[in-house]
């Protein structure tokens, strides 16, 4: 039992050893490893298709016919998409590689509802493993904010006028 030394009652503790009083340390080691992993794999995606719309989006603008500027701006979009599937799928490697679940599409599936904070309905973190589930999440949060600001600003290029239509 352990007491507090003002407290009228004590709380029960178990002897489970050190390991257990450093799993929360491993758990915030492990995910601020990944965070980071996701954070320059966010940085390299959006860092290709920045330039990607800065060396093609003067081509397509010149173009007369919309539809190659829409596919264009699709394109992009796919690419800010697979950039998230693929750092979702970072996170679903890392839960599967430590055992958290039985295999790796379970372990996207929850790592998805993390990412997104939109959740997973009856899959859960086993109790040792509790503590990523939010690092997941803000790691969503971080690359989401990210993603919003490279869309705005491509977008707000997008719909400038080109030179010789008005406004």
């Amino acid at each position: 039992m352990i007491c507090a030394r003002k407290a009228a009652r004590c709380i029960p503790h178990n002897d489970r050893g050190v390991m257990d009083e450093l799993q929360p340390l491993l758990e915030v080691g492990i995910g601020t490893t990944v965070l980071l992993s996701v954070l320059v794999i966010h940085g390299a995606g959006m860092l290709l298709i920045q330039r990607g719309f800065e060396r093609f989006w003067p081509a397509m603008a010149a173009r007369r016919r919309r539809i190659v500027r829409n596919l264009f701006l699709a394109a992009l979009i796919l690419g800010l998409l697979a950039t998230h599937y693929l750092e979702i799928l970072v996170w679903a490697a890392t839960l599967a590689g430590i055992g958290a679940f039985a295999d790796l599409r379970q372990s996207f599936y929850f790592a998805g509802g993390a990412y997104t904070t939109y959740g997973s309905e009856g899959v859960y973190l086993p109790a040792q493993w509790r503590l990523l589930g939010f690092v997941i999440a803000t790691s969503g949060l971080f690359t989401f904010g990210w993603t919003t600001g490279i869309l705005v600003s491509i977008v707000n290029r997008f719909f400038q006028p080109r030179r010789g239509e008005h406004a």
